[in-house]
C-alpha cells in the first residue's frame, strides 16, 4: 500500500516541531515554570504575609497578562476574526513588553516573565530575551 507523504511544510515550521527528544529535554523546565506558576498562585499569603507587604510591580503586571491571556484564548475560541485575534494578541504583548521593562525584584519575577514570555513554554525566547532573563536571574541569586 503506498504512502502519502506531505512535503508542504517550510523549513521554519519543520524546526519547530515537537518531538519526543524535545518534549523530555524541555520537561524539567516545564515543571520548574508549573512549580514556579502554582507557587505564585498559591501566593504568601499562605505563609501569613499580606499582599501589601509581598507583591511586586511585575506580579501586578502579571495578573494583568493573566486576565488579557484569558481574555485572548476566549476571543480565539470564539471568533473568526483575524483583526479581532490580533488586537487581543497585541494587549498581551504591550503587558509583556512592560513586564520586561519592569524592575524584577524576586528570583520569581523572573520566572513569570518567562512564563509570560514564552505563554507557557509554548513558545521560544529569543537569544536577546534569553540573555536579559539570565542576567536578571544571576543578580538575584547572588543577592
Amino acid at each position: 500500500m503506498a504512502q502519502a507523504e506531505y512535503s508542504g511544510m517550510s523549513a521554519a515550521i519543520q524546526g519547530n516541531t515537537v518531538s519526543r527528544r524535545r518534549l523530555l529535554a524541555a520537561s524539567p523546565a516545564a515543571c520548574l515554570m508549573a512549580a514556579v506558576g502554582g507557587a505564585y498562585i498559591a501566593g504568601a499569603e499562605a505563609a501569613g504575609a499580606t499582599e501589601a507587604e509581598t507583591r511586586t510591580p511585575l506580579e501586578a503586571l502579571f495578573d494583568r497578562w493573566l486576565v488579557l491571556d484569558a481574555e485572548e484564548r476566549r476571543i480565539y475560541a470564539e471568533s473568526d476574526d483575524e483583526d479581532e485575534h490580533g488586537d487581543a494578541t497585541d494587549r498581551k504583548i504591550e503587558v509583556e513588553n512592560q513586564m520586561r521593562a519592569a524592575p524584577k525584584l524576586k528570583i520569581t519575577d523572573v520566572a513569570l516573565m518567562i512564563l509570560a514570555s514564552t505563554d507557557y513554554g509554548l513558545f521560544g525566547l529569543s537569544d536577546e530575551w534569553r540573555e536579559q532573563f539570565r542576567d536578571e536571574a544571576r543578580v538575584l541569586i547572588a543577592a
